[in-house]
């Protein structure tokens, strides 16, 4: 085997040491060549330090300043309106589609009953309806709240 080799090799069993996940055999090959060279042993204990280190490192959170200044930033209060006026829009305009399919295969399925038919189309403008109000209800709240600044 060439040098080049066998820091492939070292490189691979060195990674799997370092996450525990080295099986019996590669274990003691590893070991051997740690034991054969130094600056091998010298290598693996570095990254050993740094396996260390990194698993206790996390990010650390924002605080509620931060965010709240972040959200008196016109700019983040055009772009979030913004992306939700293109998320409802986008979602009516797929929902209406989707429906109308639907409702257009309801309508063409022979195999159906008019009663089956007219029962299933019933259901869907019920449970539009009642989504409809709900979003309906949630916006007109949300508007008129005068609390919606107080945090809870």
């Amino acid at each position: 085997m060439s040098v080049s080799v066998n820091r492939e090799r070292f490189e691979q069993l060195m990674m799997a040491a370092v996450d525990g996940e080295l099986s019996t055999l590669e274990q003691r090959e590893f070991e051997n060549m740690i034991a054969a060279d130094e600056l091998l042993r010298k290598e693996f204990d570095e990254f050993k330090k740094i396996k260390e280190v990194t698993s206790t490192m996390h990010f650390a959170s924002p605080t509620n300043e931060v965010w709240d200044q972040y959200w008196l930033d016109i700019y983040s209060r055009i772009e979030r309106g913004l992306a939700w006026f293109l998320f409802t829009v986008g979602s009516a305009i797929l929902l209406t589609y989707v429906s109308y399919k639907l409702i257009e295969t309801i309508l063409q399925n022979q195999a159906l009953a008019w009663t089956a038919r007219i029962g299933i189309l019933g259901l869907l403008a019920g449970i539009a309806l009642l989504f409809v109000s709900v979003i309906r209800e949630k916006w007109y709240v949300r508007k008129k709240d005068p609390y919606k600044e107080i945090q809870r």
